[in-house]
């Protein structure tokens, strides 16, 4: 606290103590003449740790009277200006309140202080308990957090690593591929050297080229004749590559899927203290996103909310393929099945199924325990009273809904999920309930595109 000496001649310098019963605030000269005074008056020393000194009077501004008066809604001792009926910017802040004068809250005040001695001794028994327990507590927290820091650190590098070593290798094959069907630096070299190279071979030949009739000099003649000859093949060579090259089409790319691995990166990993998916989910990247539809299933199926919930991967059409075929082969006759859909323009929805399934070309199965979702508004649909729930044919996808008048609420349509876009949700007058508007699944669109579809079953234990 930063408080100055209450004695007039020492107003400069800085307060070292307070007084309680002299409500004076003392600088080291005063506080020597004090204590030899008045042995037995509370003093406290202004040190760092004291944030507020009780001096017995309020500290409201310009009020300066003493506390008289307690305040029991607020739990406050308060002056005369405090319950004031007269209420301004400085009184009256408990006018309207229970206030009682000090004396009648006495014993109340006394009995609860004895009350929460015992409680501090009881604490006092166990403190040391608290404090190591807390101790090793935080330790086994920092530790765990260390841990998942470096194994995050570990996969990182690794990925790294493996995209430098890739990057090198596709610089590689650049290399080895141009320098197989194109003209190679060393050539364009050689042809820059060519007219130099070429004058200095004709001036040579010219003018050796009277002197085949001296015998003396015939074989250095023929020596230096075959060198020309091959001179001229090495120049003929590189001529036929610049010809074949300036022939060849330079259409050659390099191939990725730039927004699939920018995805893929973007939401790599995860970091959760509630982990549901025993392989991380493509679409649901907080396993807490879905947790009002996970609370529903154990409603629906009578099961204590406490209870731990795990999701089988079992179809997956990015990984698995996007082919209805494939995707019954995985999902039929089993139960408990939770269907989840991302759309191209990331919406996403699905459904629960609690019956098996089986392999059928167009049937409806009713299921009281099914329902709906939207993960846009966080909501649940359910099935309309005496209304089929599931319908399943061999040559379609997911279908939640009713095919005696095509009311589907989700419908996957077609043989390869990725290759359309007429999957649809269906209006309000679905045959499920809680729709406010038509293809609320879709955010008020009729038909939509796939970019993922996951299928899991749900476990409890």
């Amino acid at each position: 606290m930063d408080k100055k000496c209450s004695q007039l001649e020492h107003k400069e310098n800085d307060a070292i103590s307070y007084c309680q019963e002299c409500n004076l605030y003392m600088c080291n000269k005063c506080e020597s003449h004090h204590s030899a005074l008045f042995k037995k008056h509370n003093k406290y020393n202004l040190d760092k740790d004291i944030k507020e000194i009780f001096t017995g009077f309020c500290q409201q501004e310009n009020h300066n009277k003493e506390l008289k008066y307690y305040c029991k809604g607020h739990n406050k001792l308060c002056c005369a200006a405090c319950i004031t009926k007269i209420k301004d910017n400085e009184n009256g802040q408990h006018k309207d309140c229970d206030v009682f004068s000090i004396n009648e809250i006495k014993e109340e005040k006394k009995s609860k202080l004895q009350e929460n001695i015992k409680y501090l001794e009881n604490i006092y028994k166990n403190v040391e308990k608290y404090a190591n327990d807390s101790k090793l507590l935080y330790e086994k927290i920092t530790d765990k957090k260390d841990q998942i820091k470096t194994e995050i650190q570990k996969v990182f590098t690794k990925l790294r690593n493996e995209l430098n070593n890739r990057e090198d290798k596709l610089i590689e094959e650049t290399d080895e591929l141009f320098d197989l069907l194109f003209i190679k630096d060393e050539i364009i070299k050689n042809c820059e050297k060519l007219p130099n190279k070429i004058k200095q071979e004709l001036e040579k030949f010219k003018a050796f080229s009277n002197n085949w009739e001296d015998n003396n000099n015939l074989k250095f003649l023929i020596y230096d004749s075959i060198n020309l000859e091959n001179f001229i093949k090495d120049i003929d060579n590189i001529y036929e590559i610049v010809k074949k090259s300036d022939k060849i089409d330079l259409n050659i790319k390099f191939f990725y899927e730039e927004s699939f691995l920018l995805e893929k990166i973007k939401n790599f990993g995860i970091i959760d203290n509630n982990i549901l998916f025993d392989n991380p989910s493509n679409i649901i990247h907080k396993s807490g996103n879905i947790n009002f539809v996970i609370k529903q299933i154990k409603i629906n199926n009578n099961i204590d909310l406490n209870e731990n919930c795990h999701l089988k991967l079992l179809y997956r059409a990015t990984k698995d393929g996007d082919s209805c075929k494939i995707y019954h082969q995985k999902t039929n006759d089993i139960p408990d099945t939770l269907t989840i859909i991302k759309t191209k323009e990331d919406i996403i929805f699905g459904g629960y199924t609690k019956i098996k399934i089986p392999s059928c070309y167009g049937k409806n199965f009713n299921d009281d325990k099914a329902f709906i979702f939207s993960l846009e508004y966080n909501k649940l649909y359910f099935p309309k009273k005496n209304n089929c729930s599931k319908h399943s044919n061999d040559n379609y996808g997911p279908i939640f809904g009713n095919n005696d008048a095509f009311n589907y609420p989700i419908l996957i349509y077609g043989s390869n999920f990725f290759s359309t876009k007429n999957n649809s949700t269906c209006t309000k007058d679905c045959c499920y309930d809680n729709f406010e508007y038509d293809y609320e699944l879709n955010k008020g669109k009729e038909n939509f595109g796939i970019k993922e579809i996951e299928v899991y079953q749900v476990f409890f234990e």
